[in-house]
C-alpha cells in the first residue's frame, strides 16, 4: 500500500497556512467526515520547522493528566509538566513555532463532567495560542464552539478564545477514487467504486471499510464485481446498525495515525 493521499488537499494547505499565522481554528465536522483523518493530513504536511502536538479528548476528557502526560511526552519532557501553561512556557523560551491539534474538543468545552483540570487556568492557557504568533490551535468538535454563558465562570473560561469557524467541506469524488487506486495500483472499475462508496451517507467510515477490505481480499485482476459490492456494503450496514456511526474509537483513531506514519 502507498502512502495515502491528502482527502482534502485545498482545505488541509489552506488550513496549515493559517497555522503558520498564529490564531485558534474550529474545524466543524464528525469522524465520519473524516475530521480526524483532516488532522493526520495536516501533521504530514506540516513544515519541518513546526513542532505539532496532538491529543484526542475522546482518551483525555476524563483524564487531564493522561493529557498533561502525552503532550510532555511528545515534546521530549523526561516527566509530565503539570500544567498546559507551563508548557506554553516552555514554547517561547524555545522560540520555534508549535500546533497544538486537539480533536473532539467539545467533549470538555464547557461540560460539567469534565475533568477538574480542565479549569479556567486551562482555558486561560489555550487563549496564549490565539494571543502569540509563534502558536497556534486547531480544534475539531462536532458542533460550533459557541460560546454560551449560563454563569460567571462560563464567561471566564471561555471569553477571548476566539476560534476562527471552518465547517469540514464534503469528500471529492475524485479524491475518494485517487484513495482507491493508492490503496490497489492498477484498481479496475475505480469509478464504479468511488460512485458507490461518495453516494454512501457515510463516505469516510465506508471509504476505509472498502479499503481494508479490498487489502484483505485481493484478486488476481484487480476487478471487484458488483456482487462483492453489495456484500460489503451490506456488512458495512449491519456493522454501522450495531456502532455510532459518527464516532472512532480512541484506540482505531490512534492506531490509524501510526499506521499512516509507518507507511
Amino acid at each position: 500500500m502507498q502512502t495515502p493521499i491528502i482527502l482534502r488537499p485545498v482545505f488541509t494547505r489552506r488550513l496549515a497556512q493559517r497555522l503558520l499565522a498564529g490564531g485558534a481554528i474550529n474545524v466543524i465536522g464528525t469522524d465520519a467526515q473524516g475530521a480526524s483523518r483532516l488532522l493526520v493530513d495536516l501533521m504530514r504536511i506540516a513544515p519541518d520547522d513546526v513542532r505539532v502536538l496532538l491529543a484526542d479528548m475522546q482518551l483525555y476528557g476524563q483524564d487531564y493528566p493522561g493529557f498533561m502526560a502525552e503532550i510532555s511526552q511528545q515534546l521530549g519532557f523526561e516527566s509530565p509538566a503539570e500544567s498546559l501553561d507551563e508548557l506554553v512556557e516552555a514554547f517561547q523560551v524555545h522560540g520555534g513555532k508549535f500546533w497544538l491539534l486537539i480533536n473532539h474538543l467539545d467533549l470538555i468545552w464547557q461540560r460539567e463532567n469534565a475533568h477538574p483540570g480542565y479549569d479556567v487556568t486551562f482555558w486561560e492557557s489555550l487563549k496564549r495560542f490565539w494571543l502569540s504568533p509563534s502558536l497556534a490551535l486547531l480544534a475539531v468538535s462536532d458542533q460550533p464552539l459557541e460560546v454560551h454563558i449560563s454563569d460567571m465562570e462560563a464567561f471566564v473560561m471561555t471569553d477571548g478564545l476566539d476560534f476562527d469557524p471552518r465547517p469540514l467541506p464534503p469528500l471529492n469524488f475524485k479524491r475518494i477514487r485517487e484513495s482507491l487506486e493508492t490503496t490497489i495500483p492498477g484498481l479496475q472499475d475505480s469509478m464504479a467504486w468511488a460512485n458507490e462508496i461518495f453516494s454512501n451517507p457515510y463516505p469516510y467510515p465506508y471509504l476505509t471499510y472498502i479499503q481494508d477490505q479490498m487489502l484483505r481480499h485481493p484478486m488476481p485482476d484487480h476487478r471487484y464485481s458488483l456482487r462483492l459490492m453489495n456484500t460489503w456494503r451490506e456488512a458495512f450496514e449491519q456493522m454501522q446498525a450495531q456502532e455510532l456511526p459518527d464516532k472512532q474509537s480512541p484506540a482505531s483513531w490512534w492506531e490509524h495515525i501510526r499506521n499512516w506514519f509507518n507507511t
